[in-house]
């Protein structure tokens, strides 16, 4: 029998820690860097994964991680944070809006409400829940994040999908962590778009990204995109795919279809199998915030 496969490098110093719908990504430098921490669900077997990966990689003093960098605050990359903060004692680096959602006990509720239906829906039987977060970072547009001699990660906004959404470039490597902001790439290379917050801010962000000519993006689902090509070829397909989709739903809009009712339709031409996105109901409320977000356009224009 073939060994599993655990983990593989994007280059010397980034890791990919493999799963098939939440791939983790450790930056190896003066300090560790974790991007996003994937669902309560999942979060074990990715504390695990890290150990092994630390052990097998890390130079001495470096067996631990250093601080969290957090795409954005959906409860499917948040939700294992807490869990490996305890463990590591790690700084969690985020948006200011980030930050200030994590504050929140409503929204510490609602995220460990969220990883808790998740579990639910894979028959996930452990006890672990999302409790909050502590040593918190703010991060902005004009922030860079030191990595090593030579190297830093440079924080770009990239609102749209949510409106705290930040991306990632390590350079000089020019490695992308784009989070949910390019889309998501399901493992037959369907793209689905997902401007959850604004329609108008999701394309400008694609393009922001498109701007950056990244040779790898790592994506938060499903694999990473390696070759400056590949990746500009994914950022293109997924703004046609986003125009398409914005088109779909004026259409639907248009013969008067309220946004429930558009959701409902955008659900089964768009999203029927799915690979990922949790519970149904929460995929119809993001979809219906996608439809309410063209409309609010619409009447603007």
């Amino acid at each position: 029998m073939v060994k599993e496969k655990i983990y593989d490098f994007i280059d010397e110093r980034v890791i990919v820690i493999y799963d098939r719908t939440f791939p983790l990504y450790i930056i190896r430098g003066e300090k560790n860097y974790l991007v996003d921490a994937g669902p309560t669900a999942k979060v074990p077997e990715f504390f695990k994964k890290i150990i092994h990966v630390l052990s097998e990689n890390a130079g001495p003093g470096q067996s631990k991680i250093d601080a969290l960098l957090l795409t954005h605050s959906h409860w499917d990359h948040i939700g294992g944070a807490s869990y490996l903060q305890k463990r590591f004692d790690f700084e969690v680096m985020a948006s200011e809006r980030t930050v200030e959602l994590l504050r929140k006990s409503k929204v510490i509720q609602l995220i460990d409400r969220m990883n808790q239906g998740f579990k639910a829906l894979i028959k996930n039987r452990s006890d672990i829940h999302f409790t909050g977060l502590n040593q918190l970072g703010s991060l902005t547009g004009e922030s860079e994040i030191p990595v090593d001699k030579g190297m830093e990660l440079k924080v770009f906004p990239a609102p749209g999908h949510t409106k705290c959404s930040l991306a990632y470039l390590l350079t000089p490597q020019k490695i992308l962590f784009p989070g949910d902001a390019a889309g998501l790439m399901e493992p037959d290379g369907t793209i689905r778009p997902l401007f959850f917050s604004s329609y108008s801010d999701y394309e400008n962000s694609i393009r922001t990204l498109l701007d950056l000519k990244a040779e790898v993006m790592a994506l938060p689902h499903n694999k990473p995109i390696k070759g400056k090509i590949k990746v500009k070829s994914f950022l293109e397909a997924s703004l046609r795919k986003t125009r398409e989709v914005r088109d779909t739903i004026q259409e639907y809009l248009a013969e008067g279809r309220n946004a429930t009712q558009v959701s409902e339709l955008i659900y089964e031409q768009e999203f029927p199998n799915i690979s990922f996105m949790g519970p149904r109901n929460i995929l119809i409320m993001n979809l219906e915030s996608m439809v309410r977000s063209v409309l609010h356009e619409l009447s603007d224009g």
